[in-house]
Parts: structure tokens; sequence; C-alpha cells
């Protein structure tokens, strides 16, 4: 058996990416988040999160798509209590993450969060 951990990369002969781009990560990302908060202590705050799409490879041979992702927090704090009910991806977006192709071998790719919940509260002393 024979193997390697990288087959190509930074220092490395890409025919596919001959400015040699490093890949696992979006070049241009952008987030922009709201937040109203009334006077009894309740509040929102939301926004989307866009993702460029990217290389998930040094070769250029893998590309994840871009995504836009929404998120929002409702919230109510009072004195010291603060309560929160937090949503990430509201909208259930199917979108992937790379990891470092130099550690990962450009192999590694991972499903993203679904739709999911967070409930806090909390009391500060």
């Amino acid at each position: 058996l024979n193997g390697g951990v990288m087959n190509a990369g930074p220092g490395r002969p890409t025919p596919n990416n001959p400015r040699n781009i490093y890949a696992g990560f979006p070049e241009l990302t952008g987030s922009v988040m709201g937040v109203w908060k009334h006077e009894s202590g309740f509040g929102l705050a939301g926004g989307p999160q866009w993702r460029q799409a990217f290389w998930a490879s040094h070769d250029h041979t893998l590309r994840l798509p871009s995504s836009l992702v929404w998120n929002a927090i409702l919230f109510y704090r009072h004195g010291s209590w603060q309560l929160s009910l937090r949503v990430e991806n509201i909208t259930n977006e199917d979108y992937y993450l790379a990891s470092d192709p130099v550690f990962s071998a450009n192999t590694l790719l991972t499903k993203a969060e679904p739709r999911n919940w967070e409930l806090r509260a909390g009391y500060a002393f």
C-alpha cells in the first residue's frame, strides 16, 4: 500500500491553480445583523450571513457553492436576568464547510448544521 498526506498545495505544482489561491475558505464573506430593543426589555436581532463559493482543494477540482444563512435571536433582559432564544440557519439552508486542505489532504468536507435552536437563561451577579 502507498499513501500520502498531500497531493497538491502551496509550493507544489498545481496546473488548475496557477495563482496558488489558498483553498478551504471563501475569499469573501459578509454578515449583517439588525437589532431592535423595546423599553420593556424584549428585543429581536437577526440577519443574513453570506459566503462566496470557494475551492475546497488546492488543485481546484472541488468547488463548494455560495451560501446565504439567516440567523435570529429573541431576547429579554431585565435587571440582572437575561433570557434568549437563538435560531441559526432559520431557512435550513444546505451548505458545506471545508477544512484546511493541507491538514485534510483535500478530502475533509462537512455539511454545516441544519436549523438549530438554543435557549439560554442567566443571572448576572
